[in-house]
Formats: structure tokens, C-alpha cells, sequence
């Protein structure tokens, strides 16, 4: 609930918090106003259907026409509506118009009404507190015309912004509600469609209005900032941590990241290189981070992020972000059973992003997955089986620098047959499949093909040939490979406890020599 938003942010004053009364209040005057209403229709017996909010029904809400935006003049008392679960329209915040309720909170903090105070706060002298509800009529023109008005207009700026940038600033692919787009589809309308020129002019605003408000925000963020210095070092940490903090510490996040929105903005209209909150205040201190880190220092290089974190902390820990790109479910599967055996799980969920292709048709999507990861300042990996698209498609990827020469394996038969033996694949498809009655000898596979064929492809045609079944109804990978780690996974976590752990397999050593240069950290991997 917005409410909830707002109290962790700690915009509240002297016991009150933003609750349903102030916020009908702030909409009964025009203030504060929901960006939406959702009309829901009551069921024959006057009841509301189950509501589920996602970017699908919220999209069907709107071509059905029972999203509406507030108008001036619109405003109706909540309770018409209904109480509680029971109400028909449901009222939509966006999470920065918490801007908006921390501004109009200072302005009109000294002037509380005793009469919306809820019950458990005690009663309020007359004489201490003024009435929150006249002060706010008769003075409603002076608090539109002193700038907080143009709030509004920074607010749907902002909003604007989030399709284009969020993916930069918060470094994940979540968007809006309403707009979504997968991978593939966002970068091809980043680079093709959507230009920042274009948006200026739409909204009718200037660049030095855009600077103007950058500024403001930054400044007012490291004013009630406790963390304001620790920002260098918070700057490092990812989105979803910060998320954390709590009160003042986290609105100054907020802020943050809108003056991140609007810088990214204002360097792709310009070109320039904007600072941030921490380099504001004229040349001098502008520069104060290449005079103390050295030249060429960027938050987003990987040696930039060490210094910062050195400075904070002993041992030392950083780790540099890695996307790992698999093809398939038994890939995946292992990256994390070797990791938790190894006791290396909790480096590889803070650290690594690791995402599934789903199969061979997923490898179509691995170019504009590699475009999105080197827009996010990112380094990839990718483990990929040999496939002839495979052997044409990454020397292009190479030869256009979206993926390095080093951080790459193509399987040199298949994921499986580089691994293990083909007894040890042969005895465990027989384990998985003996439940299902099935069992394949050696003279099966012989009857295929020669041993120089690889045993995956032998095994796959001797079920057809000798039960007429294929090989994913008879065998699931995921409970071959589980057999097949059973008893690697154990010798792993021995040698892991006596600090004597040694790679053994193929897929061992690449996620180890992955592991050992992307990430540093102070034990022996």
C-alpha cells in the first residue's frame, strides 16, 4: 500500500502518518492526487471480485475503459465507494509521487488538524495546532504558485523516464505496470525509436528546466541524508540492497536514483558527462574523484568499484558483476549444485546473474541479450553446446566486441559427453529410466552407431528403436544430471570443508576459472 510506502520512508510528523483520512484529504484539495482510479463492478450479490494486479490485467483494465485518470473538479468522497475490501474503485499511487507527499508535508507540517488526528494519538490543544483543513483552503493559491505546483510536471517527467532508463540506473529489465517489453524488444526500441529530443519536446520543457531540477533534487537529498557520506559507497551497491534501509536513509535512495533518471537523460541529449550528488558544487569539487581514485575512475568499472569498497572494508570483498549465460535447465542446475557444494552459493546469488536460454531456440535471443548486458557496463559468460549456429554465431559476437575472447565455452561434443564417460551417462540413464521399465545395453547402443558417435545422440535413437519412445518421455535431464553429480557433489563438499577443493570436472573448471577471475575475495577457491 502506498500508506505503508510512505511510512518507511519516514514521512510523517509528530506521531501522524500518511494514512487514508490525509490522503483523501490531499485529494479533496487538489494537492496530492492518485495518478489512477480503477472502477471494479460489483457481482450480482453487490460483492467485488478478486483483484489481481499485474501489467496484463492492468492493460486489459485500460482498453476496457475502467481505469480512469483524476480530472480537476472530479473529486468524490472515498466512502461513496465503499469501505475496505468491499470498495469499487481502487486508487493507484506511483511510488514517486512520494516526492510530492514529503514537499507538501513540510509545507503544511506546522498547521496539523487535532480533528484528523487518529483516536490513539490523544487529544491535541487547539492552541498548539491550527486547522490543518482551513489553512489549506484559504492558502491553496499561494501553495500552487510557489513552484510546488511544478511538481506535478516532474513527477510525470520522471514517470516517463522509467521505460528508457530504469533498466541503466536500477540494473534489471523490470519496468512499468502498464509498459513492458522483454529483452529483445527493449533494446531494439532503444536504439531505433526512442530518441531524448524527441520526448523534450513532447513534454515542452527545456534542457536548462531538466538541469534545474537535477540539481534541487540532489541537493535537497544530501540535506536530510544520514548516509550523505557513504553515498560513493551506497552508489555501488545494488537496487534491490538498498531497498533495505529504512526512514530518511532510503527517501535519500529515492532521490538518488531520480537525479540518476534525469542525468542519464540530459547525456544522451548532450553528450556530456553530468555529476552527481556527491560532485556538486562548482569545478573544484566536481573533480574530487579522479584527485582521489585516480584518473579515469567510473563506477561502473570493476577496478573503480574495489578502490570504493577497499576504503570500507577489511578483508577485502568486491565482487565485479558477471552474467552467466547457459543453454539449458542442466546447465543451470549445476551452476548452482557445484556452487552450494563448494560453499560458493552465496558469492554466486550476490555476484553472478545466471540466465537460461530454455534450449537451442533460445540461442536466437543471445545477441540482443549480449547488446542489453554490455548497455548495463556488465561482463558476460556463456556455456553453450556445439551447435553449427553455435561455431558461426560467437566469432561474430566476438568480432563485435559483445563478448570477449575469454569468456566463453563451447563444448567440444556436449554438455554431457565432456563431463562423464560414457558408462557413467549410460548407467545413469538406465537409473532414471528403470522405474519407466526401460533399460539400453551396450550392444543397444552398438547397433546404432560406432562409439566414435557421441553416446546422447546413440542413447536417443536406440529408445526410439527399441521402445518407439523418445528421449524426453523416457529420461528428464535435470534427474540425469542429478544422478550423475551424486556422488561428485559429495567428494565436493568434503574437499571444500578441508579447504582442498580441486576442479574435476569440465563444467567444475569453467565455473571455477570464472568464479577466480571475475570475483575476488579473501579464501582460496
Amino acid at each position: 500500500m502506498f500508506a505503508k510506502y510512505l511510512q518507511d520512508r519516514e514521512l510523517l510528523s509528530d506521531g501522524l502518518l500518511f494514512g487514508e483520512d490525509e490522503l483523501e484529504f490531499l485529494d479533496q484539495e487538489g494537492l496530492v492526487r492518485p495518478l489512477f482510479r480503477l472502477n471494479l463492478t460489483r457481482n450480482e450479490r453487490g460483492e467485488i471480485p478478486g483483484l489481481l494486479i499485474s501489467s496484463e490485467s492492468l492493460r486489459r483494465y485500460l482498453q476496457a475503459r475502467m481505469i480512469e485518470f483524476p480530472v480537476p473538479g472530479d473529486y468524490r468522497p472515498w466512502k461513496t465507494f465503499g469501505e475496505g475490501l468491499n470498495r469499487s474503485v481502487v486508487f493507484f499511487y506511483h511510488p514517486f509521487q512520494a516526492y510530492m507527499m514529503s514537499r507538501v508535508w513540510s509545507f503544511i507540517r506546522p498547521r496539523l488538524d487535532y480533528r484528523i488526528l487518529k483516536p490513539r494519538f490523544g487529544i491535541v490543544s487547539r492552541k498548539v495546532v491550527r486547522s490543518l483543513y482551513d489553512w489549506c483552503v484559504s492558502h491553496r493559491d499561494h501553495y500552487l504558485s510557489s513552484g510546488l505546483g511544478r511538481d506535478k510536471e516532474l513527477i510525470a517527467f520522471l514517470i516517463s523516464l522509467e521505460a528508457p532508463y530504469a533498466p541503466y540506473v536500477r540494473e534489471h529489465m523490470r519496468l512499468g505496470l502498464i509498459d513492458r517489453f522483454d529483452v529483445e524488444d527493449w533494446v531494439r526500441w532503444r536504439k531505433n525509436e526512442f530518441k531524448p529530443e524527441d520526448l523534450l519536446s513532447k513534454v515542452n520543457l527545456t534542457r536548462e528546466q531538466v538541469v534545474l531540477w537535477r540539481d534541487n533534487l540532489g541537493s535537497q537529498a544530501k540535506f536530510f541524508d544520514p548516509l550523505e557520506r557513504w553515498y560513493l559507497l551506497l552508489r555501488v551497491v545494488s537496487h534491490g540492497k538498498k531497498q533495505q534501509l529504512k526512514g530518511k536513509a532510503l527517501l535519500a535512495q529515492d532521490y538518488y536514483e531520480w537525479v540518476h533518471f534525469l542525468n542519464s537523460f540530459i547525456e544522451e541529449l548532450t553528450g556530456e558527462k553530468q555529476p552527481e550528488p556527491d560532485q556538486f558544487g562548482g569545478e573544484f569539487n566536481r573533480g574530487w574523484r579522479e584527485r582521489v581514485y585516480g584518473k579515469g575512475f567510473d563506477v561502473y568499472y570493476p577496478d573503480s568499484r574495489r578502490k570504493i569498497v577497499d576504503e570500507y572494508l577489511y578483508p577485502r570483498v568486491l565482487f565485479n558483476r558477471l552474467v552467466l549465460i547457459v543453454e539449458g535447465d542442466s546447465e543451470e542446475f549445476c551452476v548452482s549444485a557445484i556452487s552450494e557444494a563448494a560453499h560458493w552459493k552465496w558469492a554466486v546469488e550476490e555476484s553472478i546473474k545466471l540466465i537460461n536460454l530454455n534450449g537451442y531456440g533460445g540461442i536466437s535471443k543471445l545477441e540482443p541479450l549480449l547488446e542489453y548486458v554490455r548497455q548495463m557496463r556488465t561482463d558476460a559468460y556463456v556455456i553453450l553446446d556445439p551447435h553449427e549456429q553455435v561455431k558461426t554465431l560467437i566469432p561474430k559476437l566476438v568480432s563485435s566486441q559483445l563478448l570477449k575472447t575469454d569468456c566463453y565455452k563451447i563444448w567440444k561434443i556436449g554438455f554431457e559427453e565432456d563431463n562423464f564417460s560414457d558408462e557413467e551417462i549410460l548407467q545413469g540413464c538406465n537409473k532414471v529410466m528403470e522405474e519407466k521399465g526401460y533399460v539400453l545395453s551396450e550392444e543397444d547402443l552398438s547397433s546404432v552407431g560406432p562409439k566414435s558417435k557421441p553416446i546422447m545422440a546413440r542413447i536417443k535413437e536406440a529408445l526410439h528403436t527399441k521402445y518407439g519412445v523418445e528421449f524426453k518421455d523416457a529420461i528428464s535431464k535435470l534427474d540425469l544430471w542429478e544422478r550423475l553429480l551424486q556422488n561428485r557433489l559429495d567428494e565436493i563438499g568434503k574437499e571444500a570443508q578441508d579447504a582442498k577443493y580441486a576442479p574435476k570436472l569440465e563444467i567444475e573448471k569453467v565455473l571455477h576459472g570464472a568464479i577466480g577471475r571475475f570475483l575476488t575475495y579473501h579464501v582460496v577457491l
